[in-house]
């Protein structure tokens, strides 16, 4: 599938203990073995058994699970290896069969930079680990969609919008992003005639009459400091009630209606 993994990065430590899990893994979802198993599936076609044939035969890596292929019935078993180099014919590109390579990293962070030189806009991707270490994969990777802990999970939810970014593609759909994807917004503006005054500053002479008019209406002075704190007024710390912007004071005096309303009303009924 579009969204199946393309290959595994592992931290070099855990690479024994994770391929003993998947040997572990595999044998539980195929106890009498993958051939003459009813639930696993053939390759769709010759010429797509041959091309994931050529794919393992070109790699430079070590089979450490799998590797029985019979091309009379177009059966490949699922199949890991263990590659050295991220230059491995097995990453150069998506496989769309049961080939899974696993590199082994040093760290988080060369997990990361190798990701990112593979395919930086992949459509999916998967990070397992804490907190801290998915918020690093989210913040300096990018792909169409994420799960965390899953291999599959944002693919599954049909109201979350789905879809690629980059070289993965571009748009999303799905719920309410289908109907976004499909529509377009026409930008509509109306122009009352007393605004012509204000807009003549588009129109030669441009003298300094005009600059200045154009600094007085297009200059803003930011709501926060340098340091991204929000600025407040004189104004707003004695009417808006420490407010630090006029949306906020508006929030707080409503609240204070909405207080004096509800407490009017218990006065008047008791």
């Amino acid at each position: 599938m579009c969204v199946s993994q393309n290959y595994i990065l592992v931290d070099k430590e855990v690479l024994p203990a994770f391929v003993q899990q998947l040997k572990v893994a595999l044998a539980e979802f195929h106890p009498k073995g993958s051939q003459n198993n009813d639930d696993y599936g053939k390759v769709v076609n010759e010429r797509s058994w041959q091309r994931l044939k050529d794919m393992l035969d070109s790699s430079k890596g070590k089979i450490v699970l799998g590797g029985k292929t019979d091309k009379a019935t177009l059966f490949f078993e699922p199949t890991v290896v263990e590659v050295s180099s991220e230059d491995d014919a097995l990453l150069a590109s998506e496989s769309f069969g049961p080939l899974i390579p696993i590199l082994a990293v040093k760290d988080l962070d060369e997990a990361i930079r190798i990701a990112n030189e593979i395919d930086s806009t992949p459509l999916g991707t998967y990070p397992f680990g804490t907190k801290a270490e998915t918020a690093k994969v989210l913040a300096q990777t990018r792909s169409g969609g994420v799960s965390i802990n899953d291999g599959f999970f944002h693919a599954s939810i049909p109201t979350l919008e789905f879809g690629g970014v980059g070289g993965s593609g571009s748009g999303s759909y799905r719920g309410k992003a289908s109907f976004d994807a499909f529509t377009h917004r026409r930008a509509v503006t109306t122009t009352p005639a007393w605004m012509e005054s204000l807009l003549a500053v588009r129109y030669p002479p441009f003298t300094a009459g005009k600059f200045k008019q154009i600094k007085m209406m297009q200059d803003a002075t930011p709501s926060f400091d340098r340091h991204g704190n929000a600025k407040s007024s004189l104004f707003l710390m004695l009417f808006g009630f420490g407010a630090k912007s006029t949306a906020s004071a508006g929030g707080r005096w409503l609240l204070i209606a909405v207080v004096a309303a509800a407490y009017k009303f218990y006065k008047d009924r008791a």
